[in-house]
This record gives structure tokens, C-alpha cells and sequence, in this order.
């Protein structure tokens, strides 16, 4: 009867991380064209943390883009693209990212006062 090996814990791990590398690969790649900014229309402008909201705003102005709405962050506004250049003009005047307006980065509907009825 042969002898089976015992391998020890790092060897197996050694053994299962290209499986691992591609789960992650598919992940980071899903991940992106779920997230991928339209030629056109709604995106989140991710600015640097440090950029308050008014600059955000204006560069986003500057940049021939219009307001779509807020996100949960005031680095970053959701904007509407009216031509293919925005996205150049935009990321030139100090924008770190540009992605789709939707789930994390989708606009955040106004809350309601406590004591507003509808």
C-alpha cells in the first residue's frame, strides 16, 4: 500500500491560492462593470475626502456637468453628463473617480421632518 503524505496547513493553502486569485479577479471585474460610469447621463464624481461640498459642486459646474443630486457624501455629487467630454473635463479639475449614480454611490433622497405628514 502506498504511503500518504500529510501536508502540512501552508502547504495546502499554497495549493488552493490560484483558485483564489481568479475568485478575486471575477470579483474586482464584476465589481467594476456593475460600477461603470455611462457616456452620458447620471454619475457619481468622487472628489478627494478633504474637498468640501460647494467645491465639488463647482468644479462639477466648471466642467459643463449639471447637479443630478447629493450622495451620502459631500465629496461626492451625483452629476448629469450632457456630452461625452465631462468625464475628461471633470477628472482635470480634481475629481479622483468617476462611477455609475447607482447603489452606494446613487443619490439619497431628501429625509422628511418628524413632523411633516403625507
Amino acid at each position: 500500500m502506498p504511503e500518504t503524505k500529510v501536508r502540512s496547513r501552508p502547504e495546502r493553502l499554497r495549493d488552493l491560492a490560484p483558485a483564489g486569485l481568479v475568485a478575486l479577479m471575477a470579483l474586482a471585474v464584476g465589481g467594476a462593470s456593475a460600477y461603470a460610469p455611462p457616456d452620458t447621463g447620471d454619475m457619481a464624481v468622487v472628489f478627494p475626502p478633504w474637498i468640501d461640498g460647494a467645491s465639488a459642486y463647482a468644479a462639477v459646474l466648471a466642467a459643463g456637468g449639471r447637479l443630478a443630486g447629493n450622495s451620502r457624501f459631500d465629496n461626492i455629487p451625483i452629476a448629469n453628463a450632457q456630452d461625452v467630454g465631462f468625464k475628461a473635463r471633470v477628472l482635470a479639475g480634481g475629481a479622483l473617480f468617476i462611477f455609475a449614480a447607482n447603489g452606494v454611490c446613487g443619490p439619497v433622497a431628501p429625509s422628511s421632518s418628524a413632523g411633516e405628514t403625507s
